[in-house]
């Protein structure tokens, strides 16, 4: 039982279940907030009272990509909505090299709408923030590369860092996605240079709290 474990993600004593792009449920299920209740039920009946975090497509406000919004009946059973990283041009994502600036001037514009989307349902949204993204390698994937670049990294922190909500949570794209070029884990071309913007950014953060 890993909830535990001293080291698990609690908020306010409540293990955080992070279930990545929630909406597959709805390939499996007509009701997929039922599949999740049913998570709960489990969980609270072991003493668990869980904060289930939902990873979906965010909806569409102008100028970003056409994808819906989870159903009212899944936002019920979520305490948070986070997100993937994502580029322009939206059709079919054609791949190709993409601009920093033109990324984190989208993301400027997304994470407060989406924060504001979250609180009419009352729950959290919970932004997500990777140091560079390179697809070029998977199977899946669209050849998609945000170059790596510590300083727009801390960018996108900061950017990150004002959208957070009462969880006081964010996410972090990913310790070792070697895959998709978005791993922060120390390695021989870039040592420890993205843990330094990670603690150097969240130590100006928490002495301006």
């Amino acid at each position: 039982n890993y909830f535990k474990n001293s080291s698990y993600l609690k908020i306010n004593e409540k293990p955080v279940i992070i279930h990545y792009n929630v909406r597959l449920l709805y390939k499996i299920s007509d009701n997929p907030s039922d599949i999740i209740g049913q998570v709960r039920e489990i969980s609270n009946n072991s003493g668990y009272n869980l904060r289930y975090i939902g990873e979906v497509f965010l909806p569409s406000i102008p100028g970003m990509a056409p994808w819906l919004p989870p159903r009212e009946e899944l936002l019920e059973k979520l305490d948070g909505l986070t997100n993937w990283i994502v580029f322009r041009p939206w059709e079919n994502n054609v791949g190709g090299e993409k601009s920093w600036e033109e990324f984190l001037s989208d993301i400027n514009i997304y994470y407060p709408e989406w924060k504001k989307y979250a609180q009419r349902y009352n729950i959290w949204f919970i932004p997500l923030t990777a140091p560079g993204f390179d697809d070029r390698y998977c199977s899946w994937g669209s050849k998609t590369v945000l170059p790596k670049d510590m300083d727009k990294f801390k960018k996108f922190l900061d950017i990150s860092l004002l959208n957070m909500q009462g969880s006081k949570l964010m996410l972090i794209a990913t310790w070792n996605d070697w895959c998709e070029g978005t791993n922060i884990e120390p390695s021989i071309e870039t040592g420890f240079k993205e843990l330094i913007v990670i603690k150097d950014t969240l130590s100006n953060y928490k002495l301006k709290s």
